[in-house]
């Protein structure tokens, strides 16, 4: 089944996506790969030149706006730097088509009609994966890593597989531990991967998601902020769900 009918059950409204997606390594001219390279190394981590990379690095290319991109290499960036400073080894190649994938579900050709973006991420990414024949447990872990990556502690308490973009999310959006980082490392990261308005953008594309899926946003990291901005959005409190339930007390 093509990777775009798999995710979405039809056909991908930018077309150019389309042709990414259907995609197969073998489909690339080398040329094609090595035009959108990142350099072999940001802020002294190295960057995944496997095929399975390249590949998901030009179909992440292709899908996101600039600053969407940049964010989730540098969450990569970010995310290796954590587990060195941890003494973690990890699966660099899973975990840079993790980062890659993680705000798929942001993007409306991607999001599906219910769920949070974190789970659209998720199976994009592991039907990326198993279409390409990377083993069932590897394209888990992705999967667990994306799904998690917003649900503060919990996951950076688990493999540091799945741990890793969590530490790097945390970097990159709210700053967590950039202090431990030396600022040579930090500019050269950024030079690399410029910020290119993230702060305005990423909170925009929350509000159109929310508008998009109000309800799969709730009680997550958006939901306040949402809440705040979208007053004629009508989103149920914890209480008034509790007390809707249908039980006596």
């Amino acid at each position: 089944m093509p990777f775009r009918r798999a995710l979405l059950g039809g056909p991908v409204r930018n077309r150019r996506i389309a042709v990414i997606a259907d995609a197969t390594a073998a489909d690339y001219p080398s040329t094609m790969i090595s035009a959108s390279r990142l350099p072999d190394a940001i802020g002294g981590v190295t960057i995944p030149r496997t095929m399975l990379a390249l590949e998901a690095e030009r179909f992440a290319r292709d899908a996101m706006e600039p600053y969407l991109f940049n964010h989730s290499v540098r969450s990569f960036v970010f995310g290796a730097i954590a587990l060195e400073r941890l003494g973690l080894p990890f699966d660099t190649e899973a975990a840079f088509v993790a980062a890659l994938f993680h705000d798929l579900g942001l993007i409306e050709s991607f999001a599906s009609a219910e769920a949070r973006f974190e789970l659209d991420g998720a199976d994009a990414a592991r039907t990326f994966l198993r279409e390409r024949g990377v083993a069932t447990d590897r394209a888990e872990r992705v999967w667990l890593a994306i799904a998690l990556h917003a649900c503060g502690e919990i996951p950076v308490r688990l493999e540091p597989d799945v741990a890793m973009l969590a530490h790097g999310t945390a970097t990159d959006v709210a700053g967590l531990n950039l202090h431990r980082i030396p600022e040579p490392r930090r500019d050269d990261i950024l030079s690399a991967l410029p910020r290119a308005g993230f702060k305005t953008a990423i909170l925009a594309a929350f509000l159109a998601y929310a508008r998009r899926k109000p309800r799969a946003q709730l009680f997550t990291i958006s939901d306040a902020y949402v809440r705040a901005q979208t007053p004629d959005l009508v989103l149920p409190t914890l209480d008034e769900i509790i007390y809707a339930a249908p039980f006596a007390e």
